[in-house]
């Protein structure tokens, strides 16, 4: 799995592709925020996007 992580002020965005062991990307896979309901699928080439996440640091 490769992931990149962009922190602003108070966002945070988060963004991948989702792979399998033979780094094939996997379509529709579910991609959650641990704790939280806010989640999203992969595309077709197992990527994912999550935006405007709050920061709470």
């Amino acid at each position: 799995m490769l992931a990149s992580l962009t922190v602003t002020a108070q966002d945070l965005n988060i963004s991948g592709i989702v792979t399998d062991d033979k780094s094939e990307p996997v379509v529709g896979a579910t991609v959650v925020v641990k704790g939280t309901t806010t989640g999203t699928s992969t595309g077709i080439n197992g990527d994912y996007n999550l935006e405007k996440l709050i920061n709470k640091k």
